[in-house]
């Protein structure tokens, strides 16, 4: 094999590398972490961003699978698998409190999506200070729907939530309309989703265990007495009612959470009873 063959198939084996790439710039994993890092806070806007003013040079992770580097603010994450991810808020503080890069979630792959109270201040003032009064009333309502079992108050809880609703759409559709920024898209966008998160709340409460499939186990619990009872004879008193009571137990458990409404089980919606007190809180 000639010289000029050889370097061909080296060339086949060994692709270019693109040399102004950070990997190729980088000389050590702290360089390459520092280049991510420093890029992805640029990309936010720097000092100006949410996250504010550096704390801290890029140090090594506490798991020693990547690098950290602290603000004001914040924390942005770097690892060679996940790329540089920024974490604050309440995210981050539960991050750190279940083991941060050393806890089973590990490095963030992601970073920190507003919720849509706050997708709601990239509306112009007038309308962002509306549509976040509008969340919290309808958030007020979804809570109670959630805890009251009275029909006369679900009805009022049904309309009230039906007319909020339209409220809250006709409140980011006219500035949409105005203004059809990617930004302004954004927050309809998350508004859509608030929408249709009430839609398939409802469509699970609807869809109950058929009367087919209660009548199917109850004959099979039936059935299955029957036979504990022909051979009752051989059997002492105890383990006579040892079945019946544990078939009883498991239909009570099955039909109170069949019931989200009613029964002895009840579920409180912690998730929207916190958000609601952090909006009435701003």
């Amino acid at each position: 094999m000639n010289a000029q063959a050889l370097q061909t198939t080296d060339n086949l084996a060994m692709p270019a590398i693109d040399t102004t790439s950070p990997l190729a710039l980088a000389a050590t994993p702290v360089e390459l972490a520092t280049q991510s890092i420093n890029g992805k806070y640029a990309d936010l806007g720097g000092a100006g961003s949410a996250l504010g003013a550096t704390t801290t040079a890029v140090t090594a992770a506490t798991s020693g699978a990547g690098f950290v580097r602290q603000f004001q603010n914040g924390v942005i994450g770097w690892n060679l698998l996940t790329g540089a991810h920024v974490l604050h808020g309440p995210i981050l503080t539960r991050w750190n409190e279940l083991g941060a890069d050393k806890g089973f979630l590990g490095f963030p792959t992601t970073d920190v999506t507003p919720g849509n109270d706050v997708r709601a201040d990239l509306l112009p003032t007038a309308d962002a200070a509306k549509v976040r009064q509008l969340l919290t009333n309808y958030l007020d309502q979804r809570v109670l729907f959630y805890s009251t079992r009275d029909g006369q108050q679900l009805r009022q809880i049904s309309t009230k939530t039906g007319q909020l609703q339209s409220d809250l759409w006709s409140a980011v559709q006219a500035p949409a309309v105005i203004q059809p920024t990617p930004v302004v898209a954004l927050a309809v966008s998350g508004m859509n989703d608030v929408l249709n998160s009430e839609g398939y709340t409802q469509a699970a409460w609807w869809n109950r265990i058929p009367v087919a499939a209660w009548s199917l186990v109850t004959v099979i619990a039936i059935c299955c007495n029957w036979l504990i009872g022909y051979g009752a004879h051989r059997t002492t008193t105890l383990l006579f009612v040892v079945l019946p009571l544990a078939v009883s137990i498991s239909f009570f458990l099955i039909a109170d959470i069949d019931s989200p409404r009613g029964g002895l089980i009840r579920v409180q919606p912690q998730n929207l009873v916190r958000l609601s007190q952090a909006l009435h809180g701003r």
